[in-house]
């Protein structure tokens, strides 16, 4: 009983760690993407004549 109670813990702190390790990537993906699109539109308004010079 005992070996068994610690099997289970064993396998919510896995699925514990897991579902953390999606959630930060997932908000480090979420995050990065939104800084990118923010950056590359200050960018273009401040650089508007770059895109017509290309």
């Amino acid at each position: 009983m005992y070996l068994i109670n610690i099997h289970q813990m064993e396998l919510s702190l896995k699925l514990i760690n897991y579902l953390f390790f999606i959630t930060f990537i997932g908000f480090t993906v979420s995050h990065g993407t939104i800084i990118l699109c923010a950056s590359f539109y200050i960018n273009k308004n401040k650089y508007p004549y770059y895109n017509i010079s290309k």
